[in-house]
């Protein structure tokens, strides 16, 4: 899960904590989600501690009566809240049999306030049947965060059973507070592909509602698996109807969360990848702009380049022009991130359709970074598919703007130029390289 949706779960945690409207802890919002963690376990160990001899005293003496008269008296003198913080000093047997004889509904109100962390061979020994009825009470309770709390304490056979009984809305309210990431990976291979599609849709029903969280919870599960769950949970979410697609662009732009959207490409089938850059959604001149520039911010070139050459021309052409705007150390990066990815025909297309000064100055670029990425340019370029393509562009820049890349070139090892000189001859391209063909030879 990226920081801004793991920031909002932990905000939306902390409340749930301290018993208080979400909106009294957003002050907290300019906090990361490690400290913010951090806060909610002192809370919580706060909490628990409270009166921690008097709760050991009552577990003790709850030995000398019954099961069931405990759990009788549990419930009409205690209550759920103070059961829960004793529950973490009972014995782990006896904890269960008194459990096994409370009330489905006690036992939820009792999960609400229990810190499953503090009792969790407790929790592990309760009943699957037991544990899968509480599950279901809480679903109708919309206890989401408390259900997440247990997803990391629970046996896989129960989280199954849960999830083949849960409506997809609630999972996704489910998934987004789950604590223990590792089982993602367990609950998205307990998932058919149908009862994926069906989650997604489910994302994309709510989604005409302009403040609706789902895709939010949506792209928060696609996030949280490991990167090969991660592509077929994408190819799975890419391959539903245009209108589910839309809509996920449509609260991915609203939410400005195309961070946690575009590390999905790189999971992504080709396929995906072409049906993703044909959604018209994502072709608007806003949204392509605020793609590049939160490409820009997190660094996600080698996301978004994979992208560029599946969209229409007029789609390539706003991206080069926002690229174009960005300062020279974004465009740096990308140019780095183009070497690194293999991605250098993409670099090419979006300087092909960059305004002509700006198209120089990113050529003008290379000779600010290390001799490896001029090397890896010069590599590039004279590959068949791209040389043609390279020519054009390098004959669009002025000698001015080639001086540094050419002296660059020159500082080349002998052997390297050498077999540059070669290719580029063998190409039929060696006289046309003008001064780069120059340094080239030395």
């Amino acid at each position: 899960m990226n920081e801004q949706l793991m920031v909002r779960a932990e905000l939306d945690k902390l409340a749930n904590t301290l018993g208080v409207p979400a909106q009294e802890v957003a002050f907290l919002g300019d906090t990361s989600p490690v400290d913010l963690r951090e806060l909610r376990e002192r809370v919580t160990a706060s909490l628990f501690n409270s009166g921690a001899d008097a709760l050991r005293a009552l577990a003790k003496a709850s030995k000398l009566l019954p099961a069931g008269t405990v759990a009788s008296i549990a419930q009409r003198s205690f209550g759920p809240m103070l059961c829960a913080r004793a529950a973490g000093f009972m014995d782990v047997t006896r904890a269960i049999d008194v459990a096994q004889k409370l009330p489905v509904p006690f036992l939820a109100e009792l999960c609400i306030h229990l810190d499953p962390a503090r009792a969790e061979a407790v929790v592990r020994g309760i009943p699957d049947q037991i544990a899968c009825e509480v599950a279901s009470k809480l679903l109708a309770m919309r206890e989401f965060i408390t259900l997440g709390r247990f997803v990391g304490y629970v046996r896989e056979t129960v989280i199954t059973a849960v999830i083949r009984s849960a409506d997809p809305v609630a999972l996704l309210h489910v998934a987004f507070y789950v604590e223990a990431q590792e089982r993602f990976d367990s609950i998205a291979d307990a998932l058919s592909d149908d009862e994926i599609a069906a989650i997604i849709r489910a994302a994309a029903g709510r989604a005409d509602v302009v403040d609706s969280d789902l895709w939010v919870q949506a792209l928060s599960l696609l996030d949280s698996v490991s990167a090969d769950r991660q592509r077929r949970l994408a190819d799975i979410a890419v391959a539903q109807p245009a209108d589910v697609l839309d809509s996920m662009i449509t609260t991915v732009h609203a939410a400005n969360m195309y961070d946690a959207l575009l590390p999905l490409v790189t999971t992504m089938s080709d396929e995906s990848k072409v049906r993703l850059a044909a959604i018209p959604a994502l072709h608007d001149s806003d949204r392509l702009h605020a793609i590049v520039q939160a490409t820009a911010t997190h660094e996600m070139w080698t996301e978004l380049l994979p992208l560029v050459e599946a969209v229409p021309e007029s789609a390539k052409r706003e991206v080069a022009l926002a690229a174009s705007r960005l300062p020279k150390a974004a465009m740096v990066r990308a140019i780095v991130a183009a070497r690194e990815s293999n991605q250098w025909p993409v670099l090419l297309t979006l300087a092909e359709y960059m305004p002509e000064p700006e198209r120089a100055q990113l050529i003008a670029l290379l000779a600010d970074i290390d001799l490896d990425v001029v090397e890896s340019f010069v590599d590039a370029a004279l590959t068949t598919d791209v040389v043609e393509r390279a020519l054009v562009l390098l004959n669009q820049v002025g000698e001015p703007e080639l001086a540094p890349v050419v002296a660059r070139i020159g500082t080349i090892e002998p052997d390297s130029r050498s077999v540059f000189v070669a290719r580029a001859r063998e190409l039929g391209v060696l006289d046309r390289l003008g001064v780069i063909g120059d340094a080239l030879r030395g």
